[in-house]
């Protein structure tokens, strides 16, 4: 918390925006009967976090405090002041729309869910200069064409 009361966020820009890396988030409201019992398995997860991707980061945010998040976070976030039920459980990814989370709140789905998304994150450097195959496919191998092979096709 900064002195003027506010929240700071900078560790969450840094990591979404500059880093690029995927941000994990649940906005709940206090009092909330299903915040309530959906924080407790999250702080679970969070508590776990060495069996999570290194790269995601997980976050609690209070329902009062998205609107300093979106003003930490810049206007193309705007659709975080949108929310309003709660709990809102969602993937926020630099550039990219939210994605929220429909599957029941547990830890092991919470999880499911976050090495579903998180895996599909690469880091910058080794998207173009690794030697793995992004499309996800066999590479073909190119046979050479002989002159038999050839007149042979046209014969058929």
């Amino acid at each position: 918390m900064k002195p003027d009361g506010k929240h700071d966020f900078t560790p969450v820009v840094k990591h979404l925006k500059h880093e690029k890396k995927p941000v994990f988030a649940i906005f709940y409201m206090r009092g909330c009967g299903p915040c309530e019992a959906a924080r407790p398995e999250w702080n679970k997860l969070r508590e776990k976090q060495s069996h999570l991707p290194q790269h995601a980061l997980l976050l609690e945010i209070d329902h009062e405090l998205k609107h300093q998040l979106v003003d930490s976070l810049g206007e193309e976030y705007a659709e975080i002041r949108d929310i309003s039920s709660f709990p809102t459980i969602t993937l926020l990814k630099h550039g990219d729309k939210m994605k929220p989370y429909e599957g029941q709140r547990l830890v092991k789905d919470f999880q499911a869910w976050i090495h579903k998304h998180a895996n599909q994150w690469q880091p910058t450097a080794d998207r173009f200069g690794s030697k793995k195959r992004s499309w996800g496919g066999k590479r073909r191998r190119k046979t050479r064409r002989t002159r038999a092979n050839k007149s042979a096709k046209r014969n058929r």
